[in-house]
């Protein structure tokens, strides 16, 4: 085996889209010797006052179980653009969030999330991230929107 087989995966988690909503996963820093994520080394999170359609403790043992294609899309970084989601989101589905990006999710009721912290609201039939109204102290994030923060982060890590 090579050693480049035995090191550590560098993709970083975030949101993964599951049951119509969304949970925030991170990587725990414990050490194991084990390579890879196990249920010791993962962390989830519901967002606040978000509605689980089939409840929040299904969503989470689906997830937790490691064996998810929603899961497997977060590792991959597949998420819909920004535009996608607005229109999921707002097509009658029932869909109460979706994650456009690993780090940024939006809700049924017009809320922006950033990791698990609310950061602003959607203006009125969003079309662009331009559409964001961030709160004040959070107007910064919208650099890692428009410069398109996670493949320059994945470019620089080998």
């Amino acid at each position: 085996m090579n050693e480049d087989e035995w090191t550590a995966p560098t993709q970083r988690l975030g949101f993964v889209n599951v049951f119509d909503s969304v949970l925030y996963v991170r990587r725990n820093p414990v050490r194991r010797y084990k390579v890879g994520l196990s249920k010791e080394n993962l962390s989830l999170q519901p967002l606040n006052d978000l509605v689980y359609p089939r409840g929040a403790g299904e969503t989470l043992r689906h997830v937790t179980g490691l064996s998810s294609i929603e899961l497997g899309d977060c590792i991959m970084g597949k998420y819909p653009t920004f535009e996608e989601a607005c229109k999921i989101l707002h097509g009658g589905l029932g869909v109460k969030a979706i994650a456009f990006d690993r780090q940024f999710a939006l809700t049924s009721n017009g809320y922006v999330y950033y990791k698990t912290t609310c950061v602003g609201r959607l203006a009125a039939k969003p079309k662009s991230i331009n559409d964001i109204v961030f709160k004040a102290a959070f107007t910064h994030l919208v650099t890692l929107l428009e410069n398109n923060y996670e493949k320059a982060l994945s470019a620089t890590r080998s």
